[in-house]
């Protein structure tokens, strides 16, 4: 799977992924941040799952997109009673 870093800020990240495999593992990982309280956003930018280039985006509030969930889960109450 060919992958490209896009874009990497304080809280936010950007990455594309070159294979018309990668929008089966992007969907259900968009879902996952999506219920984590310290994420803002998660995205993914597919014209259509076929075609091969899928970006993804997630900008998160309280941790850097490279901090573990375990790091991230003392720092929420709600998050430490999932962990």
């Amino acid at each position: 799977m060919d992958i490209a870093l896009v874009n990497k800020g304080k809280d936010t990240i950007e990455v594309e992924f070159r294979d018309t495999a990668a929008y089966v593992l992007l969907e259900p990982l968009r879902v996952r941040l999506l219920a984590d309280e310290t994420v803002d956003m998660a995205s993914v930018d597919a014209d259509h799952p076929s075609t091969a280039r899928s970006t993804f985006s997630c900008a998160s509030r309280a941790a850097s997109p490279r901090t573990p969930s375990s790091a991230r889960c003392a720092t929420s109450a709600r998050a430490t009673a999932r962990c």
